[in-house]
């Protein structure tokens, strides 16, 4: 059923009034346009570069890194895993994660929920994800940086959440 949203199987995908749409910056511009009243981008020029800044680098930094780790882990074989490659991947996923410590300066990355916070957070999650299907390779919550931890938290307590969790993240 998936696969008629997204023939690649990848998240994130949508359907909208019977519109089905994949990849992350044509699903945020779509909902930009599509519902003006509730913004996904700040109003402010900087704030709304800032984020967009912010939603290129996780694909292309973030998603990079945290992707290679999850490769490295749970979707390698057990008898495949090579300890040495999941170190090094793992202590590249930790240099990543104090950057987005770093530039997570109050409760949303862009100062108001939206694009940035919805564009970081599956790579974020990927890593206690990995822990929860494969104990002793991933990042336990209370191992990522506290001001992380605490934001993946305000993410899953929002009132939508539950709705758009992909079926293979759960349980």
């Amino acid at each position: 059923e998936f696969l008629k949203i997204n023939p690649r199987g990848r998240v994130p995908a949508i359907v909208d009034d019977g519109f089905a749409l994949y990849e992350s910056n044509a699903i945020v511009e779509y909902l930009e346009d599509r519902y003006p009243e509730k913004p996904l981008l700040p109003k402010e020029a900087k704030a709304r570069a800032t984020a967009r800044r912010l939603m290129s680098e996780a694909d292309s930094y973030l998603g990079t890194i945290t992707g290679e780790f999850a490769e490295a882990t749970l979707y390698t074989k057990k008898e495949e895993r090579d300890p040495k490659l999941i170190a090094e991947k793992k202590a590249k996923t930790d240099e990543e994660l104090a950057r987005w410590s770093s530039a997570l300066k109050g409760d949303w990355f862009a100062g108001q929920l939206g694009v940035a916070d919805y564009a970081i957070y599956p790579w974020i999650r990927i890593l206690p994800r990995i822990e929860e299907r494969e104990a002793g390779l991933g990042y336990k919550r209370e191992a990522l940086p506290a001001n992380l931890a605490a934001w993946l938290k305000r993410v899953e307590a929002l009132p939508y959440y539950d709705k758009t969790v992909p079926p293979h993240w759960r349980g």
